[in-house]
């Protein structure tokens, strides 16, 4: 089929991505039953030969090869967006997968309503082959309105699919390595309406080493900044928000996806589900007194609520 004028353009951006990881990350875009779309699949100067190895394996007319020197992952995104044909536009991680259905079900969603600029969907996590704490509940766009405002994230990042035409105006800041997707959501939201759609259909793949050694204080350091950023914008003082409980980002702490999981489902009123999640909580750090919050939430919802409110 023709494939000139495709309705989506999906990039995959790898850096030393493992090829494993990202075979299945990319069979799981060309499993779309959406099948009118192009691939973008970047090798960022990937050192581990992961794209190349991959490369041999895969022969589908709808993908674009890039091999680069390193730019970074928003550098990337910025020069893709300008060549992708797409009339919709998403970024999907090289070490994530996601469902056969999803473009199709966002990508109705946009159609539906064309004052919006982006659609997120709910999304799981595997840690060592196991999947655990799906996320699935919508958001109306007045709701996300109101997380905007909050300074909050209506939806993990990777999970939107966005209006090209809507965003081909802003580009990702280079300069923040870390929380580009939180400054480049603030801002896309500040100027159009997004939404959320219901449904689990995205998987973010947590290797268990980067829980334990991942670097906390710098990812914090550029959400910070992303967040400076959008107070900067808005005419307000960041120095006097900053305190404000009320004033959330985007939080990508593994414990707090869980604890973000068992409110859903308590939510719907699956509360043994939100107790079997909490447990896998535990089991994922059992050193880590953090991963035992989402049991506290579980057996004390009122107590749990006050004390993670005085923290933040």
């Amino acid at each position: 089929s023709d494939n000139s004028n495709p309705r989506l353009t999906v990039l995959i951006p790898a850096y030393n991505a493992g090829s494993k990881w990202l075979l299945e990350s990319i069979k799981s875009v060309m499993a779309q039953t959406m099948k009118d779309l192009e691939i973008f699949i970047v090798d960022d100067g990937s050192t581990d030969g992961s794209v190349h190895a991959v490369k041999g394996e895969i022969n589908d007319p709808r993908i674009h090869w890039i091999f680069q020197e390193n730019m970074g992952k928003p550098a990337t995104i910025n020069k893709v967006m300008k060549m992708a044909r797409g009339e919709f536009f998403a970024v999907q991680d090289a070490d994530d997968f996601c469902s056969p259905c999803r473009f199709e079900k966002q990508i109705a969603a946009l159609d539906a309503d064309p004052t919006l600029a982006g659609v997120f969907c709910g999304y799981d996590i595997s840690i060592l082959g196991r999947r655990m704490a799906p996320t699935f509940l919508d958001l109306t766009k007045e709701e996300c309105d109101t997380l905007i405002d909050r300074f909050s994230m209506p939806g993990h990042d990777p999970t939107a699919c966005y209006r090209l035409k809507k965003i081909i105006d802003f580009k990702y800041a280079e300069d923040l390595r870390v929380g580009q997707g939180i400054d480049f959501i603030l801002r896309v939201g500040e100027r159009s309406p997004l939404s959320k759609i219901r449904g689990c259909f995205y998987t973010y793949r947590i290797h268990p080493d980067s829980i334990t050694r991942s670097d906390p204080a710098m990812r914090d350091r550029l959400a910070h900044e992303a967040i400076r950023r959008a107070h900067l914008r808005r005419g307000l003082d960041f120095k006097k928000d900053l305190g404000n409980s009320t004033k959330t980002r985007e939080d990508n702490r593994v414990y707090a996806i869980f604890i973000m999981s068992v409110k859903e489902h308590q939510f719907e009123g699956k509360y043994l589900q939100s107790l079997r999640i909490a447990f896998d909580s535990i089991r994922v750090a059992p050193r880590d007194p953090c991963y035992y919050l989402p049991l506290l939430h579980c057996l004390l919802p009122g107590v749990f609520k006050r004390w993670w409110k005085s923290l933040r």
